[in-house]
């Protein structure tokens, strides 16, 4: 069972947190094995910020090992939680994924998780992450994944990573069935960064060798096996 944790705070943007919550809440129906729970600094209502309240399931120091962390971003993202040293602490000690919604990159920044590494956020706060120095600030793209580390675009680019993270764990066609019950329209979630697939190829192409001759022996035995059958039954 992989545990994902979403954090949210006061003046948290509504659908950077609930595009994914909603991905992965889908993503359970359609077989994979996980759970979301909503992880805030403190036990009491967090209002968003247009005004939806949310009782989070569980405060900072009571939450679980996260297989994934989801950080959002909104206005509470560009002030105050960035510089909350208990937020920024949590998101530290993560041994799982981290990732960012929109302007949850200025708190990963400001808690030294994006340094050395490409990233990106909304558009209107590139600067902002400019800012930290240590980051090579990607544009124009939804998403950006490392390894363990993943950022993305403004609000709707979430929806995008959490399907391509989807993807990556539980396979294309999970995600396929997410994506067509959201009615969710844009692909952007199929392609890693630079236009790579998420999924590589499995297999290579080399030159064969004589330790090679058994199975090729094998693959010409079984074709033309099937060859002399089909010759056979025209015969009869």
């Amino acid at each position: 069972m992989k545990t994902i944790g979403i954090l949210v705070f006061d003046e948290v943007e509504e659908l950077d947190f609930v595009g994914p919550l909603e991905v992965f809440g889908m993503a359970a129906r359609f077989g994979a094995d996980c759970e979301t729970l909503v992880i805030a600094h403190q036990p009491e209502y967090v209002r968003c910020r247009h005004g939806l309240q949310v009782v989070p399931d569980c405060i900072l120091q009571e939450a679980p090992a996260l297989d994934l962390l989801i950080v959002p971003g909104g206005l509470g993202a560009r002030t105050h939680a960035r510089e909350n040293p208990q937020i920024l602490e949590f998101v530290r000690r993560q041994r799982g994924t981290v990732v960012s919604v929109c302007t949850g990159a200025l708190i990963l920044a400001a808690a030294g998780m994006l340094d050395g590494l490409s990233a990106t956020t909304h558009h209107s706060s590139l600067d902002l992450l400019r800012e930290y120095g240590q980051i090579t600030i990607q544009e124009g793209t939804r998403f950006v994944m490392h390894e363990r580390v993943a950022t993305s675009a403004g609000v709707t680019a979430g929806i995008d990573l959490a399907l391509a993270l989807v993807a990556r764990e539980w396979g294309h066609s999970v995600a396929e069935s997410v994506a067509a019950n959201l009615e969710w329209e844009s692909s952007s979630w199929k392609q890693a960064p630079w236009g790579k697939p998420l999924q590589q190829p499995t297999f290579s192409i080399r030159r064969a060798t004589m330790n090679d001759s058994g199975g090729i022996l094998s693959c010409l035995r079984a074709a033309f096996e099937a060859l002399r059958k089909q010759l056979h039954a025209r015969r009869i």
